[in-house]
């Protein structure tokens, strides 16, 4: 099979009603691509939707397996991909229209190991949020630990990998794969190819449209919802010692955020319930060993805008009334006097 620039892996389950809008949105006018679509499984109609798809696009490929899961699915797709470059969509997803062109322009430019672009998240109640900076192209002269402590943890955009490009060479030559977490499946993935990476290029011109949907996994109840965020994080410290010791600012700051909104979960009443539980929960977090030394770290290494290291010494000195206080009571308290006044 001749070789396309770019591949597309999209894992399928139970995607009938929008993996057509998924598909139909990876159009490009510069590149060769071909589109994997996975069916891990699908008790709807999602697989029939693919075969009736695939025979008006050549571009398409469909594989079915038994249901495995989202990561297991793109191995699959991993292993039957074809292009110089890997993306990776969800089903219930899609591009922006001229996403792919762009990332085709970026690939001429710059033969980059590693592209990131923008993400913009439509949640259930049709609002619109928009992670990463500016409408440039940037090319970063970093290494690939300082591109994780530094860039990756301003620009805000994760490890989800819908908003990266990376090379299929370097993913086969180091067999990077997705490993079974509930939680950073993506990440993992990401964090052992950028090991491997050595040059960098973020494209805020092109969007990946996420769309939040009911039954997602991020919005189910956890009652140890911490533990499931770090699971790959002591993964990574048990493969990658070293490479973890240079990446105590990243992982400071992911458990920052997921810490973060842990007890934003627990006060919404989705991992606890009733106040005197989700009080008890908010100070079990606040307690962790991990708290005071991720939190401890983010100090040490500056890492912290001025509003948030508020946040951080009033978590990381267990003050978890006044951390409720200010951060959770008040904003709503606010938000409702305003909707009153309007």
């Amino acid at each position: 099979m001749p070789q396309s620039l770019i591949s597309v892996i999209i894992p399928v389950y139970n995607a009938e009603k929008t993996i057509e809008r998924c598909v139909k949105s990876i159009v490009s006018h510069q590149a060769s691509v071909e589109i994997i679509c996975v069916d891990d499984g699908s008790a709807d109609n999602s697989f029939q939707i693919l075969n009736d798809l695939s025979k008006e696009d050549a571009r398409l490929i469909v594989v079915h397996q038994t249901n495995s899961g989202a990561g297991e699915a793109r191995n699959t797709g991993l292993k039957k991909a074809v292009g110089e470059y890997i993306m990776f969509c969800d089903a219930d997803d899609c591009y922006a229209e001229d996403t792919i062109d762009l990332i085709a322009e970026d690939i001429k430019a710059y033969q980059q190991d590693y592209l990131v672009f923008h993400r913009k998240t439509v949640t259930l109640n049709g609002n619109t949020t928009y992670w990463g900076v500016g409408e440039n192209v940037l090319k970063l002269e970093c290494n690939w630990h300082e591109y994780l402590n530094t860039y990756m943890n301003q620009r805000s955009h994760g490890g989800v990998v819908g908003t990266k490009v990376f090379k299929r060479s370097i993913i086969e030559k180091n067999d990077i794969h997705f490993e079974r977490f509930i939680f950073g499946e993506d990440i993992w993935f990401n964090l052992t190819y950028i090991r491997n990476a050595h040059s960098f290029v973020e494209d805020y011109r092109a969007y990946y449209i996420q769309y939040q949907t009911l039954g997602s996994i991020c919005l189910r109840p956890y009652s140890n919802y911490i533990d499931l965020n770090m699971e790959y994080v002591e993964k990574f410290r048990a493969y990658f010692p070293q490479d973890y010791n240079h990446l105590r600012g990243y992982f400071a700051n992911y458990y920052y955020g997921t810490l973060i909104w842990a007890i934003t979960r627990i006060m919404d009443g989705v991992d606890a319930h009733g106040l005197s539980q989700k009080l008890s929960a908010v100070r079990n977090a606040c307690f962790r060993r991990e708290t005071s030394m991720y939190l401890g770290y983010l100090k040490e290494y500056g890492c912290l805008e001025l509003a948030s290291i508020k946040r951080c010494n009033d978590l990381l000195n267990k003050r978890y009334f006044k951390y409720l206080i200010r951060y959770y009571y008040l904003p709503k308290i606010k938000s409702a006097i305003v909707r009153i006044i309007r």
